[in-house]
């Protein structure tokens, strides 16, 4: 169902979209994202061996895996809208095997050139509320008027 501009409020929650991310996801993952480095051979993201060489305490969900958790959440919450802006800064660490939640918040709405915008806050995160991705976003969503 289309998500209209009018139908947004300040402080609206989005989500949550749970996830527990294996070795076979991101193995899938790093087969669609065409990293190079993940592909070689063992790395931090699939071994555990070579992610304590790393100085890690275990293998670890790869940047853009996260991201895409991210960017998920918001097309979900925003069906027939655009993301215009993401960005994403990196707390910590995602390990694997790690029941997490993505969760988000509009924080302001506006129009800005003739589009509805509408800001959030975004945050990928372990149950217990601890924060490992953060973002913000800007969404573009239709006005009522531009109903078909």
């Amino acid at each position: 169902m289309v998500r209209y501009f009018s139908d947004v409020e300040i402080g609206e929650e989005m989500g949550p979209l749970k996830r527990v991310v294996n070795r076979s996801d991101v193995v899938a993952f790093s087969n669609i994202w065409r990293n190079e480095e993940s592909l070689a051979g063992p790395t931090f993201f699939t071994d555990s061996e070579e992610a304590q060489r790393e100085g890690l305490p275990g293998v670890i969900v790869p940047g853009p895996m996260s991201m895409a958790f991210l960017a998920q959440l918001l097309t979900t919450w925003a069906e027939g809208g655009w993301v215009r802006k993401l960005d994403v800064v990196f707390r910590q660490t995602v390990p694997h095997d790690t029941p997490l939640q993505i969760v988000g918040i509009v924080t302001d709405k506006y129009e800005a050139e003739g589009e509805g915008c509408v800001e959030c806050d975004l945050y990928l995160e372990k149950e217990d509320g601890d924060r490992l991705v953060g973002g913000q976003a800007i969404l573009v969503l239709p006005f009522e008027s531009e109903r078909t």
